[in-house]
């Protein structure tokens, strides 16, 4: 079997490419190779996809092609040119329109209205743009089209997962509490990036078809944090603050300066980290413990990461700001 990865370079494309090697696959990799070189044993045609199609490229006959271009431009070239081979694209669940209610699935969430050809995909566009791309894939009778939910492990630069980990080593070492938004019921979801590459490379020998949220089981934040608790000694302790009051020292949600990731205190987007994972799972995706996932995670960012959202001085500014409020209103 050949399998033509267009990428192979990022951070779920390489991992992709290394296991379907070590799956006794072909790789090809296609990318312009600036955010890294692809795993060692792949085929690399550089390729820049502003640019024609080199001949390199254009000659091959893969037999699955996996695309995760945001750029309806070039996913429409590119299923022009591979129209009889089988096709994996990776979507995401920023293609939904709506994320009011918890357990949605693709089968009854309704999707972005798909963009034109734009020259730019930023955070404003990405989701529509995403729908675009799938729109292109659906000329393949014989597609699989994922929607990946916050993609998790070693590697993920995005630190949106990989904070909590990181995080609760800090406040174990220096002894001094995280903070945790309330409530503790919220519901948070992740899949790792080793699963889902394991369960593309599923789907890309077998014949399954359809479309799917590559999500893992979701979990309550007070669970999620006492998993994570448990690979620590002294066990870390966590400050559960309000949203009013993290908004108040000037904390955002979910990504950027000073975020807590995996937080989301908009109530219409109570779903986004609530998605159905029993079709995927039916489909063949296996999801390792969170144990696991944290622990290469944070032994990974010790050797590799680099910090981003809200640093820990930060963080125990904000900490001591919370004691002195709560004492303040104890005595009024």
């Amino acid at each position: 079997m050949t399998l033509l990865v267009l990428g192979g370079t990022g951070f779920l494309s390489s991992v992709l490419a290394r296991t379907a090697l070590e799956n006794g696959i072909e790789v090809v990799c296609a990318a312009r190779g600036i955010s890294g070189m692809p795993p060692e044993g792949t085929r690399f045609v550089r390729w820049d996809r502003e640019d024609a199609m080199p001949e390199e490229l254009a000659t091959i006959s893969p037999d699955v092609v996996v695309d995760v271009s945001s750029k309806p431009g070039h996913v429409r070239e590119a299923v022009g040119a591979f129209p009889d081979s089988r096709w994996i694209y990776l979507s995401s669940i920023s293609a939904y329109a709506d994320f009011s209610s918890p357990g949605g699935s693709p089968a009854n969430t309704p999707l972005l209205k798909p963009a034109g050809n734009p020259d730019e995909v930023d955070m404003e566009n990405y989701g529509a743009c995403k729908v675009a791309c799938e729109n292109a894939v659906a000329e393949i009778s014989n597609r699989v089209i994922i929607r990946p939910g916050l993609i998790s492990g070693p590697g993920d630069q995005s630190n949106r997962f990989t904070h909590w980990p990181t995080r609760l080593a800090q406040a174990s070492a220096d002894r001094k509490p995280y903070l945790a938004p309330t409530p503790p019921t919220d519901l948070v979801q992740w899949v790792d990036v080793r699963d889902l590459a394991e369960w593309i490379i599923d789907l890309a020998q077998n014949s399954v078809t359809g479309t799917f949220d590559a999500v893992g089981q979701a979990a309550e934040r007070g669970e999620f944090l006492v998993a994570l608790t448990q690979l620590f000694d002294p066990a870390p302790e966590p400050l559960w603050v309000g949203p009013e009051d993290l908004t108040e020292n000037e904390i955002r949600p979910w990504a950027g300066p000073r975020s807590l990731p995996m937080w989301i205190p908009d109530q219409s987007m109570v779903g986004m980290m609530a998605r159905d994972h029993e079709p995927a799972a039916e489909a063949g995706l296996k999801t390792r413990s969170l144990r696991e996932t944290a622990k290469d995670t944070l032994d990974w960012y010790l050797n590799h990461g680099t910090p981003l959202g809200l640093s820990r001085e930060d963080e125990l500014v904000v900490v001591e700001n919370v004691f002195a409020a709560r004492e303040l209103a104890s005595h009024q």
